[in-house]
C-alpha cells in the first residue's frame, strides 16, 4: 500500500485497491515516516468539536 503511493498512486486509489480508507493509508504512511510526493491528497479529516 505504501509502495503504491510512493510510486505515484494517490492515497485514495491505494486505499481502494487494498480495501481500506485513504485515512488508513495516510496513517500507515505517517507511522512508517513516509510522505508521498503528491501532496494534493493531504486533506485532513473533519475534527469533532465538543459543545
Amino acid at each position: 500500500m505504501i509502495a503504491a503511493v510512493n510510486s505515484g498512486m494517490s492515497m485514495t486509489e491505494a486505499g481502494k485497491l487494498h480495501g481500506v480508507s485513504r485515512w488508513t493509508v495516510q496513517r500507515a504512511m505517517q507511522e512508517e515516516g513516509s510522505s508521498p510526493d503528491d501532496t494534493s491528497n493531504n486533506i485532513q479529516p473533519p475534527v469533532a468539536v465538543g459543545f
